[in-house]
């Protein structure tokens, strides 16, 4: 269906309207928990690449300390 978004009755138009707002948070929730474990996931691989031991080693330590010490809960 095509919908000009400009219109005001765009949003009823594409069943947006019955969306609830706990619904649309947790969506976000769920966008932003994805994200920020692929980027933990990324940097812990760069992290632990054999070739870049000596250079991150102090860092690796640092990032670990702050990891385990972050309050996790939502």
């Amino acid at each position: 269906m095509d919908v000009d978004a400009r219109d005001p009755s765009a949003p009823a138009k594409l069943g947006l309207a019955r969306v609830s707002a706990g619904r649309f948070e947790e969506k976000a929730r769920e966008f932003m928990e994805a994200g920020v474990h692929r980027l933990v996931m990324a940097m812990a691989d760069h992290l632990c690449e054999p070739k870049l031991a000596r250079e991150y080693g102090q860092w690796r330590r640092h990032a670990m300390e702050v990891l385990l010490s972050t309050d996790r809960r939502v």
